[in-house]
Parts: structure tokens; sequence; C-alpha cells
């Protein structure tokens, strides 16, 4: 074979393998995306529901037995780690902790999914969590609103 023929093979073995990892790229970002986005999806329904689990529960501190119940029920049917919090943003119960870790968490109100749900919306995102020590996606709903229009806590989910 000519000298030319093995350079221009081996350019063009060159520029089949750049596209072909290019293109694997692409396809994996693409691929991440919609498996993200399939995951934000299925949490926000289960957040709903779970919503409606404790929609007759009140969120306050006398109610943290029945709502860590709640939580752990709620955890084992959705795989995922599922916590509520108060219209202050404080977390009353957490599927991964125990009632003894609960008042060491920081206020929950002001993390931009939380935010989200006490505004009355579905707040989504996706960071390492400091109890956990690991990323996860997080989405939250709002609990129904009583009579008074306010919303009463929030339901979260990650996974």
């Amino acid at each position: 074979m000519p000298r030319i023929q093995i350079k221009i093979l081996a350019a063009l073995s060159a520029l089949v393998m750049m596209v072909a990892v290019t293109t694997g790229l692409l396809a994996e970002r693409g691929l991440r995306a919609q498996v993200i986005a399939d995951i934000e999806r299925a949490l926000g329904e289960n957040a709903r529901l779970v919503g409606l689990d404790v929609a007759e529960v009140p969120f306050d501190t006398s109610q943290i037995p029945q709502l860590n119940r709640i939580a752990a029920a709620a955890a084992a049917a959705t795989l995922a780690r599922v916590t509520l919090i108060d219209a202050r943003g404080r977390v009353l119960a957490d599927s991964e902790l125990s009632e003894s870790e609960i008042p060491t968490l920081e206020n929950h109100g002001s993390l931009e999914e939380v935010a989200a749900a006490l505004d009355g919306k579905i707040g989504r995102t996706i960071r390492t969590s400091r109890s956990a020590g690991r990323s996860l996606i997080y989405v939250a709903a709002p609990v129904a609103h009583d009579g008074s229009g306010q919303v009463r806590g929030v339901v979260r989910l990650a996974l």
C-alpha cells in the first residue's frame, strides 16, 4: 500500500473515532437528562400522593410520632427518602433519621425546592445532602391548603 493511502486511512480512522466519541458523549448527556426528568416526574407524583396521606394530620410537634410513621411507610412504598416539613421550614419527620436527630437539622425553609413548595408550587433541585453526604434529586410538594388558604407544610422526596 502506498504511503499516501496509509496516511489517508489513518486520518479517516482518527476522524471516525472522534465522531464516535462525540456521539457517545452527546447520547450520554441526553440520556442522563431524560433519566433525571423521569425521576423528578415520579418523585413529584409520589410527593403529591404522600401529601394526601398527611392532609388530615396537623403539621406540628405534637404529631411527630405519627408523621414519622407516615414518612417511613411512604419511603418503603416509594423507595425514596421522605421528609415532612412544617410551614416555617422546620423538619418534623424524615425517613432516614431518628426522632432524636430531627431537632438538630437546620431550618429547610430557604432550600430551593422547599421554598417553592411553601409558595404553593412543585420545587425541584439536585444537590449534595448535608445529612446524607451524597448527591440527591429533591422534589417538594405543598401539603393541601387548610381553610385559611395557607400551605400547611411540605412533603419532600429525594432519590
